[in-house]
């Protein structure tokens, strides 16, 4: 019964089972729900201990590791200390569903993209990924299943666009509402034992994630007249694809 509730839980929020874990791609099942991966980042989930109630704070923050059509992005980043493009996700919880061992809690909040090619990134310093400027807003829908077999937790958020700026990496201009379009998949997972110490008081830890971004399904071609990228060299060169 135990088993059963866990994959009904699996299946009702989308998740993939073991075999996601590589961070190098997914079964064709969840490629098809989700469209196809873009982006590759890291992040820390800060979290507070104890019980989970409703209101609960959380906070991500991470970096764009890779875009696939960006490959200079990744040409010289070592780590977090020289990532350009970063993010923060500020939200709380919405609801929680206990199987027997299983946990999924639903949250929702505010997902934010920074470009700062001077910042020097640092996970002990949540506020070094906030610098620079802001180049696009999401709203986010976040679900996290805990697997008790082995103690993975499996993180699925839906992104809805609502603003989004133009910016510069190495004379090409990028907007991500042209490059991605409006909705997007973000699906991550994490050891739960990986624990660390949170750098924030009011956290009682973090856990760090490695994802993937897919564009949504639905968004079969990019809807824009404008093209997503923009190289100031040669305007005429086309975007990579990524897959």
């Amino acid at each position: 019964m135990k088993r059963l509730l866990l994959v009904a839980m699996f299946v009702v929020v989308g998740f993939a089972l073991p075999g996601y874990s590589d961070q190098k791609g997914t079964t064709a099942e969840s490629d098809a729900r989700t469209g196809r991966p873009v982006a590759r980042f890291s992040s820390w989930v800060l979290f507070r201990g104890g019980r989970i109630v409703q209101g609960a704070p959380f906070l991500i923050y991470g970096f764009l590791s890779e875009i696939g059509e960006l490959p200079q992005l990744t040409q010289s980043l070592k780590n977090e200390s020289s990532a350009i493009l970063t993010f923060v996700v500020e939200g709380t919880a919405r609801d929680m569903k206990r199987g027997e061992g299983a946990l999924l809690i639903e949250s929702e909040g505010t997902l934010r993209v920074f470009f700062d090619p001077q910042a020097k990134r640092d996970f002990t310093e949540p506020r070094s990924f906030r610098t620079g400027t802001e180049v696009a807003t999401y709203t986010l829908q976040r679900q996290v299943l805990l697997n008790p077999d082995g103690g993975w937790l499996f993180d699925r958020s839906l992104a809805q666009l609502t603003s989004s700026q133009d910016f510069t990496i190495d004379k090409t201009e990028i907007n991500l509402s042209r490059l991605w379009g409006a909705r997007l998949t973000l699906r991550s997972q994490a050891r739960a034992g990986d624990r660390l110490p949170s750098p924030i008081p009011e956290f009682s830890g973090a856990i760090p994630y490695l994802g993937q971004i897919f564009i949504d399904a639905e968004r079969t071609e990019r809807q824009s007249l404008t093209p997503a990228i923009v190289t100031h060299r040669d305007s005429s060169a086309p975007g990579r694809n990524w897959g």
